[in-house]
């Protein structure tokens, strides 16, 4: 019968670490698969709740801006026309009257220039709202089921890698004796 080989110390400690190692891995894996089934908290559902009523808001306020900014620009512009056409029924001098004009196109220019402001705000506005949606509809999904099957996976390969290396270290502690015949 031939003798078993006996393990040292050295032996035992170098097919150790594996182990420690693959259980390290495995509890990585596991935290992973817990973050990607519960990937959100309910601070994040309410800081996304929260976004899409500010959002909501400054749609509400852009849209009432414009209506604003529409009335007191047109009044400006209404304004401007009637001096311009006082002046022109009272046959009043050129100079007046082309000072009247550049004050009309003045006028009207800003009233253009405030209506396009006002509209870039509210369209920045819905785009904001748009994508505070889109986050809260993400975070109301729950988790994408390809990011779990992944993290499920990758926590099988981990408790695989850690049995191989836990039969390893079994083998290294416990030889098994095989009789064989000279």
């Amino acid at each position: 019968l031939q003798k078993a080989k006996v393990s040292t110390a050295a032996d035992l400690a170098k097919a150790k670490a594996p182990v420690q190692d693959a259980q390290a891995a495995v509890t990585k894996a596991q935290e992973a698969l817990v973050d990607a089934q519960h990937p959100y908290t309910q601070n994040d559902i309410l800081d996304a709740e929260a976004a899409v009523r500010q959002a909501q808001e400054t749609v509400a306020s852009a849209e009432a801006n414009i209506a604003m900014v529409q009335n007191s620009n047109e009044v400006a512009v209404q304004d401007a026309y009637n001096a311009l056409w006082d002046l022109r029924a009272r046959q009043r001098p050129q100079g007046d009257i082309d000072k009247a004009q550049n004050n009309l196109d003045l006028a009207t220019l800003k009233q253009t220039s405030a209506i396009t402001d006002a509209q870039n705000a509210l369209a920045r506005a819905k785009d904001t709202l748009r994508d505070a949606q889109a986050k809260l509809d993400t975070i109301k999904a729950g988790p994408k089921p390809g990011d779990v099957a992944v993290k499920q996976g990758a926590l099988l390969q981990a408790q695989a890698n850690l049995q191989k290396a836990q039969e390893d270290l079994d083998n290294i502690a416990n030889p098994i004796v095989v009789a064989t015949k000279n």
